[in-house]
């Protein structure tokens, strides 16, 4: 049964429209990647895999964890169905986590080794990384199909997430998700510090120039990392002070937990689309070439369109018929 308390349309508010937002920045971002001409580039096909799981997720906040506000429904943490889903959630999460660790890995190759990268980083061996991601992340999924032991509900009475409250939940929650995200922190940092090392090397000491691409898109990285860090910290430490008084604190646990997931999946969207627009904006302004002789009367309009187009290419000349 609908109830529409102001908690209710708080939560449904920001549950829905967060996730509404992450849907659309998301989607624009994996348009752009798409129409970018650049899609057989590793590095953006990484990047189009890390938006899917995004857009995944987002999709059952928006369409699973609002109706069930909205309906007070206790289906999403008590029937199995709801364990699973649940479950499949966590599992989407932890591909975006290990869509981190395979960016920095990518970043550290092409910066290190820019020319071996072209035989690294091929259609194969992309496709092996990502179906590796994804594998990964639905393995961490296999123990949520003992529903009744092993699970993470959804509360829709306080729009909180909880792992079972026995031994398998400890170990789903403080072991399998928490272990891997301090894990893949550890080893992103690592490589990140040596890519800057490398960096350094190149700039300082052999007078190297580095590709502004390929800074710009290690600067991506660190910035989607530094937006899974503040997750991470909130989901795991700093929600520890709030949820053992839920009526006192309950909506600093709310935006340290619940929202501090959703949030997170919403501006990993956004953090991309300013990084790759202009691949997308220079393939849409591109002047198509033909074989035919250009007239006065048909150059003008194409001096229009460069123009609306910031001007990135030189007016085509024209030739009189």
């Amino acid at each position: 049964m609908a109830n529409f308390t102001a908690d209710n349309l708080i939560g449904i508010g920001i549950i829905g429209g967060v996730g509404l937002l992450g849907l659309v920045s998301n989607g624009l971002a994996m348009f752009i990647l798409i129409n970018g001409g650049k899609i057989s580039n590793s590095f953006q096909q990484l990047c189009l895999s890390h938006c899917t799981a995004n857009f995944i997720c987002l999709m059952f906040f928006v369409f699973y964890c609002t109706p069930m506000i909205i309906m007070h429904s206790s289906f999403s943490h008590t029937s199995p169905i709801g364990k699973l889903i649940g479950g499949f959630m966590v599992s989407i999460w932890d591909v975006s986590v290990y869509s981190h660790l395979i960016s920095s890995i990518n970043r550290l190759v092409v910066i290190s080794w820019p020319v071996e990268s072209r035989n690294y980083l091929r259609q194969r061996n992309t496709s092996i990384m990502i179906g590796i991601v994804w594998f990964l992340g639905f393995l961490h999924f296999t123990p949520y199909f003992n529903v009744k032991e092993c699970y993470i509900v959804f509360h829709a009475s306080n729009y909180l997430w909880e792992f079972s409250p026995n031994y398998c939940g400890f170990v789903l929650g403080k072991v399998l998700d928490f272990g891997t995200g301090v894990s893949v922190f550890i080893l992103i940092i690592i490589m990140d510090v040596f890519t800057i090392y490398r960096i350094r090397t190149a700039v300082m000491r052999l007078g190297k120039s580095l590709r502004t691409q390929e800074l710009k898109f290690f600067a991506q990285s660190c910035l989607q990392f530094s937006l899974f860090v503040i997750k991470l910290t909130n989901f795991y430490f700093i929600s520890g002070y709030f949820v053992g008084d839920l009526i006192t604190y309950h909506w600093p646990a709310f935006f340290t937990t619940t929202f501090a997931w959703e949030i997170t999946h919403c501006i990993d969207g956004l953090i991309l689309i300013p990084f790759h627009y202009h691949d997308w904006k220079t393939r849409k302004c591109r002047p198509v070439i033909t074989g035919h002789t250009i007239t006065n009367k048909r150059a003008e309009p194409s001096r229009m369109f460069l123009s609306a187009c910031n001007k990135s290419f030189a007016p085509t000349s024209a030739t009189t018929g």
